[in-house]
Formats: C-alpha cells, structure tokens, sequence
C-alpha cells in the first residue's frame, strides 16, 4: 500500500503510547501493541479500491 499502518506501543508498566518507525524495532514481550489500519488497508492492491464503485453498482 501507499501508506504503511499506524502501529503504536506501550509498555505496561507506563501510560503513553510511542509510535514506531520501523518494521525492525525490537520490543519486549512486556508491551501492548494497537495497529490502526486505514480503509486502503482492506485490500492487498489498489485494483480492490478501483474495483469498490462497480462492487457497488451490483450489490
């Protein structure tokens, strides 16, 4: 996709979110984690967002 998903982290023993910004970042198993997703992330191509109006039309 055009833009990588929102991820965000927090250790549990702490109360503010950290956002990362990088697949590779190395966190304990102590921490939890929120993924937000936009509405391109529905699909796995952008030929799923071109194809959404004629999906419409037929349903």
């Amino acid at each position: 996709m055009n833009k990588q998903a929102k991820v965000r982290y927090r250790l549990l023993d702490r109360d503010d979110w950290s956002t990362t910004t990088k697949p590779s970042l190395k966190l304990p198993a102590e921490v939890k984690i929120s993924v937000e997703l936009s509405d391109e992330d529905r699909f796995v191509s952008r030929a799923g967002l071109k194809q959404l109006p004629s999906q419409a039309a037929f349903s």
